[in-house]
């Protein structure tokens, strides 16, 4: 067997589309790591800096914002119960979380998970014990 034959015999086209396909995938990552070694080159020069501004945040260690005061917490608290009861009236007692989650999320709350998280912690939401919630009154 010669020429064509002997190439479609022995899997000659999908070795070349495999070759082809190698030489293209190095050539790409070739061309992508020479563009990009300024950054890597910039980083070694300035390597002193990067380690300095380490050190620094290592000493300064994590700065915290003041606690929020409890009245301030009260309000937001209050304004999320409302939030949330109106919510689930539309859905009925008991309630799913997730969907709940969802219409706040559609609704455009500020952060459902947490916000409803909050209000677990609280007690004010309560499980009965079969994957569904309502409100401890």
């Amino acid at each position: 067997m010669y020429g064509l034959e002997a190439i479609n015999a022995n899997n000659g086209w999908a070795i070349s589309a495999l070759g082809i396909s190698i030489v293209f995938t190095g050539l790409t990552l070739l061309s992508l790591s020479i563009s990009q070694i300024h950054k890597i080159l910039d980083f070694w020069e300035n390597r002193s800096d990067f380690f300095d501004r380490i050190k620094s945040a290592r000493k300064n260690g994590k700065k915290t914002c003041p606690p929020l005061s409890t009245e301030f917490r009260s309000l937001d608290m209050a304004k999320t119960v409302m939030e949330y009861k109106l919510l689930t009236d539309r859905t009925g007692v008991p309630f799913s979380l997730p969907r709940v989650l969802k219409m706040a999320k559609k609704s455009g709350l500020h952060r459902p998970h947490s916000s409803i998280n909050e209000l677990l912690k609280a007690g004010l939401i309560l499980p009965d014990g079969d994957g569904f919630f309502y409100w401890n009154e």
